[in-house]
């Protein structure tokens, strides 16, 4: 049902979905949301349950560029890992509208943080 209210409001900047137990099941339907959404420029899924898998599937969306996301957190979400450091990167080299990704207290190692703060630090 929020989906779906949240599909029709064409106007809605700013998503906070921080501590709900969405995992990536619920990143099915967020996917489609930044899809048909090009006013939402934050959104919050820190502490989601989202895993790598989970990644992969908002990679899809925003390695394509036809986003408005500017602000994009992640924090929190244990289960990602140093396998999403690839679809990470992806995000970072195409999406040219996100200026800001929060991955405080992920599962990446100190490699996997050091690498994206290079690409980071080239493209933000």
């Amino acid at each position: 049902m929020l989906v779906d209210v949240i599909k029709t409001n064409k106007y809605l900047t700013h998503i906070f979905l921080s501590s709900n137990p969405i995992g990536d099941e619920g990143i099915k339907y967020i996917v489609e949301l930044i899809r048909n959404n090009q006013n939402l420029h934050h959104l919050s899924l820190n502490d989601t349950g989202i895993t790598d898998d989970g990644i992969r599937m908002i990679t899809d969306v925003l390695a394509s560029n036809s986003t408005s996301i500017r602000c994009l957190d992640l924090r929190s979400n244990q289960f990602i890992t140093d396998s999403s450091i690839d679809s990470l990167l992806q995000i970072v080299e195409q999406n040219q509208t996100l200026s800001a990704c929060r991955l405080d207290n992920c599962g990446l190692s100190q490699q996997g943080k050091e690498k994206l703060r290079e690409a980071k630090l080239m493209k933000w």
